[in-house]
This record gives structure tokens, C-alpha cells and sequence, in this order.
């Protein structure tokens, strides 16, 4: 419930916007697009936990619930990618010209690039999910033998490793490297307000703030990727406990990654305010 209250929030937060006439910034887009991918994801998390109980129909219907779930796990990390992107153009003020160029493409065709985004993980869950269907229908299903059973295992976890790192590497690389250039615009500023003789600590608190969100975005996604690897490579069961930790860790993601966001904006955070001292939605209305 956390999560869908935290989403919920910055899509109404960024909704209001639209509907007052407030003109949107990449921000807004991009909290709109995370929070309604942190709904659907959570939605077809909670699914699958209710279907798993249910182990007479899990194996017949827990495939109309993965292609969803695997496209929203992949494509969660490209928001997040961007999210960082914006930080680091908006913060720093850096003049070479591959930045530069790289902060026009972001500023204009940030719309597009979500949407590449989109199609990039819509291919790699095509390519996952047929593995998917032939770990189902023939190595799960018993219809090789123990030999075989344990070469397609061991073929099936490196593909399965390979492709989810092949995917997360572009949006990985961008949230790395969007850090590298905040907190590396950071300590510049700070050596020339010190070289100024001026009080840095009063006006470095963007790149502080920008910092501190990019860094945890970056623990979230590392944390969320080897629980991904973890959780996709091994067959799920309550009794091995470290799959059962990552599946909570996974299921735990849009709560985390809602929670980041708010604190880090501060319209929203004020609106989340706003609906914990009015009692939740009435409260938003007022």
C-alpha cells in the first residue's frame, strides 16, 4: 500500500500540474512516466504473490503475468537513467561541447528518448521471454534427462545473465557517469568559492541535494539488478532464502524509488506533507 500511496502521489503531483495549465519540465515528465511504471510493476508483483499460493493454476497463468512484469522490470531503469541525466545538465556547468551537445538532446527529444526506451526493453523482454517459454516447456517440464536438464540449466542462467546485463549496461553507465560529473562539478564549485574566500556551504546545496540523489538512485539500482540476476537465474522457492530476499528486495523497489523522489523534489515532497496532515486524497483536494 506504501508504494501505491508514494506513486500516487507524484502522479497527481505532476497531473495537477497539467490540469492548472503549468507548463511541465523534463522533471515532470519523468516522474509521471516512474510513477505510473511503479504502479503497473507493483500491480503485477502483488499478482504473482497472490497467483504463487495458488500452485494448481501458478504454472498456467504465471506466464500471462511475466511478459508484463519482465517489460517493466527492464524498463524501470531507463526513467531512472534519464532522471539522473536531467540532474547532471540542470546542476553542472560545464562547457565542453559533448556536454553541451548532450544537454540539447536531452532537453529537446527527452520525449523520444523515453519512447527508444520503451522499444529497447520491449526487444530485450521478446528475446528473455522466449527463453522463458523454452525453460517451461521442456526443462522444467521434464523433458530431457538429468544430463541435459542440467547443461540447459547452466546454458540458460549465462543467457539469462548475458541479456540482463546487456540491457542494464547503457542505463547503468548513464546513472555512473551523470554521478562522476555532479559530485566532480561539486568539488570544483567548492574549490572556487573557497578561492574566492566566499562561504561555499551557502551555495552548494543543488549539487549537494543532486548528489545525494543521484547516489542513492545508483545503491537502488545496483541493489535492484542483483536481485533481478538472482531472482531470474534460480527457480523460486520459500525455502531458498536468498531468492526469497531478493523477490522482496524486487517487490520493494517502487516503494524505495517513489520515496527517493519525493524527497528529492520538493513540490512533491510538500504534497506528500500535505496529505499525511489532511488524512491522505480528501486532502489533496482542498
Amino acid at each position: 500500500m506504501t508504494s501505491f500511496f508514494l506513486n500516487t502521489c507524484i502522479i497527481l503531483g505532476t497531473w495537477k500540474s497539467l490540469i492548472n495549465g503549468v507548463k511541465t519540465n523534463r522533471f515532470d515528465l519523468i516522474h509521471l512516466v516512474m510513477g505510473i511504471t511503479n504502479i503497473l510493476m507493483q500491480s503485477l508483483l502483488t499478482v504473482d504473490h497472490i497467483l504463487f499460493w495458488f500452485l494448481e493454476f501458478y504454472d498456467s497463468i504465471h506466464l500471462i503475468v511475466v511478459f508484463p512484469l519482465l517489460f517493466f522490470i527492464r524498463f524501470t531503469y531507463w526513467p531512472m537513467a534519464w532522471l539522473c541525466a536531467c540532474y547532471c545538465t540542470v546542476i553542472t556547468r560545464f562547457n565542453h561541447r559533448i556536454f553541451i551537445f548532450i544537454k540539447k538532446v536531452i532537453c529537446n527529444f527527452l520525449p523520444h528518448l523515453l519512447l527508444l526506451s520503451v522499444i529497447w526493453s520491449l526487444g530485450f523482454t521478446l528475446i528473455q521471454f522466449k527463453c522463458v517459454m523454452y525453460d517451461f516447456s521442456g526443462c522444467m517440464k521434464g523433458a530431457f534427462n538429468a544430463t541435459k536438464k542440467s547443461q540447459l540449466g547452466a546454458f540458460y542462467n549465462f543467457s539469462e545473465t548475458l541479456i540482463i546485463s546487456l540491457d542494464y549496461f547503457f542505463p547503468f553507465f548513464i546513472i555512473v557517469t551523470s554521478l562522476m560529473v555532479t559530485v566532480s562539478s561539486l568539488l570544483t564549485h567548492i574549490w572556487n568559492m573557497n578561492k574566492a574566500g566566499s562561504d561555499f556551504r551557502q551555495n552548494i546545496q543543488l549539487h549537494v541535494n543532486a548528489a545525494r540523489t543521484l547516489m542513492l538512485l545508483l545503491l537502488l539500482s545496483i541493489a535492484f539488478y542483483i536481485s533481478t540476476i538472482t531472482t531470474l537465474t534460480k527457480t523460486y522457492s520459500l525455502e531458498n532464502i536468498v531468492v526469497v530476499v531478493s523477490w522482496v528486495m524486487i517487490t520493494m523497489f517502487p516503494t524505495a524509488e517513489g520515496a527517493i523522489l519525493i524527497q528529492a523534489n520538493p513540490k512533491l515532497r510538500n504534497m506528500f506533507l500535505t496529505w499525511l496532515s489532511a488524512g491522505g486524497l480528501l486532502g489533496c483536494r482542498k
